[in-house]
């Protein structure tokens, strides 16, 4: 798993404290903002389950080139200052973490088990039923329901996976839009604990 350095969260830290020094005067205090993303020439929209459009300034460039990484109708929960020159203008501090599009709906893995990614915080993962299809039972007792945040990364996406008894780091690498693996680490030693090859 490759961990983000303490020192470089430190110059991150700091960046984000001289640019919302610098937009203080323009920018009121920060909240959390979630919506999809929408693209419309070079620039980004943010536009939330109201169907509020808020125009994505940026106050870093790390924030900048995670957002300019996602797709249109990805999600993004930013941490951000409101304008008090237009209502509809954010500054972004953070992108606190994402959700891609393209992982919804059901995959099938290798060892022939069914992923089922429901939204952009929720997986589970259960066998097919009698008729070989991906079909989730109504039976909790019969699927393993995860909760799953993928990190804003400007590299390679990184995942944590968990639920109440266990809680995993995953690397998310899409190959092609029918075929993505996860590789998976150990939370506790790094150590590495398999790939899961999902195909669609």
């Amino acid at each position: 798993m490759r961990r983000i350095k303490p020192a470089f969260k430190l110059v991150v830290l700091l960046t984000n404290l001289v640019f919302c020094f610098a937009f203080s005067s323009t920018a009121h205090a920060d909240e959390t903002i979630k919506g999809r993303i929408k693209k419309i020439d070079n620039t980004y929209l943010l536009v939330t389950k109201n169907q509020i459009a808020y125009t994505l300034d940026f106050t870093n460039e790390v924030s900048e080139q995670q957002i300019k990484r996602l797709n249109n109708g990805d999600f993004a929960s930013v941490t951000a200052n409101f304008s008090s020159i237009a209502s509809s203008l954010i500054y972004v501090t953070s992108v606190d973490y994402i959700g891609l599009e393209s992982l919804i709906g059901v995959w099938r893995s290798e060892t022939d088990m069914c992923y089922e990614f429901t939204s952009f915080t929720r997986l589970y993962v259960f066998a097919p039923n009698k008729d070989g299809q991906c079909e989730r039972d109504v039976n909790p007792d019969k699927y393993g329901k995860y909760n799953y945040f993928i990190n804003p990364d400007v590299g390679a996406w990184t995942m944590l996976i968990s639920n109440s008894n266990s809680e995993f780091f995953g690397e998310l690498s899409i190959i092609q839009d029918n075929h993505l693996e996860i590789e998976l680490f150990d939370n506790q030693t790094d150590a590495t604990l398999g790939t899961i090859v999902l195909r669609r």
